[in-house]
This record gives structure tokens, sequence and C-alpha cells, in this order.
């Protein structure tokens, strides 16, 4: 595993942390301010790996048959998922 797919996984394994909180604060019943608060990072978290995801195709993938702008495209597709 190379250490783009390591970071990759590490995030993925704390978004699934954060997806059990929220639903133990659901069972809870806790604020709707601190689940709302934590499915916001949540969301937030897994945009990121999606960008992650993306930069590390750009970089492997496109890079070799048609150069890009690799923060053009990231900055594109973040705008996009907005």
């Amino acid at each position: 595993m190379n250490p783009v797919q390591e970071d990759l996984i590490a995030r993925l394994k704390r978004i699934e942390g954060q997806a059990r909180g929220i639903q133990r604060m659901i069972e809870e019943e806790r604020d709707c301010q601190q689940i709302l608060t934590q499915l916001s990072a949540m969301r937030s978290a897994a945009q990121q790996v999606g960008l992650l995801l993306v930069r590390a195709y750009a970089a492997e993938c496109l890079v070799e048959t048609a150069p890009i702008d690799i923060d053009k495209l990231v900055t594109l597709i973040s705008q996009a998922a907005s």
C-alpha cells in the first residue's frame, strides 16, 4: 500500500468513527446543534478524502497522458462539489 492509500484509509476510518459517534449522540438524544456540528465535520472530512483521491488520480494517471494543472483540477472539482 502506498502512502496516499494509507492516508485515505486512515481518513476513512476517522470518518467511520465520527459516524458511530453521531449515531451514539442521536441515541442519547444529545443537543441538535452538537449533532449538526459533528455532521458538518464529517461532511468536510469526506470532501477532503474525495479531493485527495482526485489529486492522487490526476498525479498518477492523467499526467502521463496529458499534462494538466493539478491544483486547478482540484479547485474546479471542489467548487463543483459545493
